[in-house]
């Protein structure tokens, strides 16, 4: 299993991926081919380059193709996906107490989570940094992490 192996359990990219995965990541099973995927699609091509990149890491293979894709109304997109039964098993036994440990390590793994965070769920004006997420437990950590590294605050809805 991906603890067993410890591979990518103390690495910043798992940080940078679990900000991912709570943001615009999903994990699914494919049961009837036993299948345990994981995996991003974005607009964004950097972002989702980048997770395709920290995913290898953490799972310690070699990084998957980003593939373009229309949906089935002509939006473009782009994805990537693993499929690992040790990362699906392991995200999906998680809890945000559970991955705390994961991402405060140390200063660089919090900015590391905040960026995989921010470049699904974030946005920037110039000014103004914002974030959206259904979870509201998600968006309070984010913002006791981004109190903690000294980015000040002003708003929170």
């Amino acid at each position: 299993s991906l603890l067993s192996r410890g591979g990518g359990l103390t690495k910043q990219e798992l940080a940078y991926v679990i900000g991912c995965q709570l943001a615009d990541g999903y994990v699914y099973e494919k049961e009837k081919e036993q299948h345990y995927d994981n995996g991003l699609y974005s607009t964004d091509k950097e972002y989702v380059e980048e997770y395709n990149r920290c995913v290898a890491i953490v799972l310690g293979r070699r990084e998957n193709k980003v593939q373009f894709e229309k949906d089935p109304i002509g939006k473009k997109e782009w994805r990537t996906e693993y499929s690992s039964v040790a990362f699906y098993t392991w995200f999906k036994q998680q809890t945000l107490e559970t991955l705390k440990p994961y991402i405060e390590h140390c200063k660089e793994y919090e900015k590391a989570f905040l960026r995989g965070f921010f470049d699904g769920d974030g946005s920037n004006d110039g000014k103004l940094i914002s974030a959206y997420n259904s979870d509201r437990e998600i968006l309070v950590y984010v913002k006791q992490l981004l109190g903690k590294l000294g980015v000040r605050q002003e708003r929170f809805r």
